[in-house]
C-alpha cells in the first residue's frame, strides 16, 4: 500500500508541476475570494453584536476569511484531483496495474494536502498583509499556527 501511495503521489505531484493547475487557477479564484471580503466588509470596523462595544476591527474576522479561503481552495484541489483521474481513462489504467485502492487514496490525499499546505502559506501571508491581521511573536503561537496548516 505504501509503495502505491508513493507511486500516486509523485504522479500527482508531477502532473501539477507540468500543469500548474493550482498556480493558474487556484490561487488567483482565492484572492478573488480574499479580495470580495476585503471590499465586502468595512476596512476599518464592522459592526458586531456580541461586543459591548459597537465596533470591533475588521482584523478580527481576518481568520474566519482565511480558513473559508482554504476550504474553497481544497475543495477546487480535490475536484482537480479526481478530474485528472476520470479523463482519458486514467482511473481504469490505475486499476489495471493493479494498485491497491487504499494506496491511490493515500497518495491523492498527500499530494492534495502538499499542495494545500503551500497555498496556505501563500494565502496567510495575503491576509495577514491586506487585513492587517496579526500573530503573536512568540514560538508557540507560530508552531501552532503551522500544526493546524498540515493538519488542515
Amino acid at each position: 500500500m505504501w509503495h502505491d501511495a508513493k507511486v500516486v503521489l509523485l504522479k500527482d505531484l508531477a502532473i501539477e508541476w507540468q500543469s500548474k493547475v493550482a498556480l493558474r487557477q487556484v490561487l488567483p479564484f482565492v484572492f478573488t475570494v480574499v479580495l470580495l471580503f476585503a471590499f465586502g466588509l468595512d476596512r476599518v470596523l464592522i459592526n458586531d453584536p456580541l461586543v459591548s462595544a459597537d465596533t470591533v476591527p475588521v482584523s478580527y474576522v481576518a481568520p474566519g476569511v482565511f480558513w473559508l479561503a482554504v476550504l474553497f481552495s481544497s475543495v477546487m484541489l480535490i475536484q482537480r484531483s479526481i478530474s485528472a483521474e476520470l479523463d482519458d481513462g486514467a482511473w481504469d489504467q490505475l486499476r489495471l496495474w493493479g494498485l491497491d485502492p487504499a494506496g491511490v487514496f493515500l497518495g491523492k490525499t498527500l499530494a492534495v494536502a502538499i499542495q494545500l499546505f503551500l497555498i496556505e502559506l501563500v494565502l496567510g501571508a495575503v491576509v495577514l498583509v491586506g487585513f492587517g491581521a496579526s500573530v503573536p511573536a512568540t514560538f508557540s503561537s507560530w508552531l501552532l499556527i503551522l500544526t493546524v496548516m498540515v493538519i488542515a
